[in-house]
């Protein structure tokens, strides 16, 4: 599922593909003449968390930066989990695209926050643990070391292409990463279109992609 629209400094993208009984993911984008927010929740274990996030993050945010005078106008990437921001620019010569990551994964599978986590429990050797071929934090439970929710696990126990087609590029982009897991699996992509949501996740997760294009030109008109 995808759809596009349009904000003060350009266009935007969002494609939703669902794997799970109940889709986890949530993602938003709220613009306004001024700045715009975008969101994209990652549920896990349920929709709950990431259904409250896209009710009240935005307007807590503003609410924040109107107390606080901060200038909200301002760019800025919050990432506490490993849902990913990255930002795509066209190189000088005009014929290629740069990717830049604007955020780190706090997940286990990276050697830094295993390091993190080993020096915060240092009387824990099985905070975090290697199953089924993949890294495990907080005894085999979930991988992100940071998250929105997931309150049982915070008890002291545990203590981020202009050559393309604007319009449906970020549904481009999710069939892209289908391909990629059905690559891994060596299956064909015809295949995974008729697996039923709810055995899907064992395939690949939830996947939610926000593309957000910065138009100078608008800006400059603007």
């Amino acid at each position: 599922m995808g759809f596009c629209g349009t904000r003060s400094c350009g266009e935007y993208s969002i494609a939703v593909t669902q794997a799970n009984a109940k889709p986890e993911d949530q993602g938003q984008v709220v613009t306004s003449p001024a700045a715009s927010f975008v969101g994209v929740y990652d549920g896990h274990g349920g929709p709950e968390a990431s259904r409250f996030l896209s009710s009240r993050l935005f307007p807590w945010h503003v609410h924040g930066c109107n107390q606080e005078g901060i200038p909200c106008h301002e760019g800025g990437v919050l990432a506490p989990g490993d849902s990913r921001a990255i930002l795509g620019r066209r190189r000088s010569d005009g014929q290629d695209v740069v990717v830049e990551r604007l955020s780190n994964d706090l997940n286990v599978a990276e050697e830094e926050v295993r390091k993190e986590l080993t020096e915060q429990h240092p009387d824990d050797s099985h905070i975090f643990i290697y199953t089924r071929g993949v890294w495990r934090m907080i005894k085999g439970i979930i991988q992100v070391s940071r998250s929105i929710g997931e309150f049982y696990l915070k008890k002291p126990k545990f203590a981020r292409d202009p050559k393309f087609r604007q319009c449906g590029i970020a549904e481009r982009l999710v069939r892209a990463a289908l391909t990629e897991a059905v690559r891994k699996r060596e299956m064909r992509y015809t295949h995974i279109k008729h697996i039923e949501r709810g055995t899907r996740w064992h395939f690949h997760d939830d996947i939610t992609i926000i593309v957000v294009y910065l138009d100078h030109q608008t800006w400059s008109a603007d």
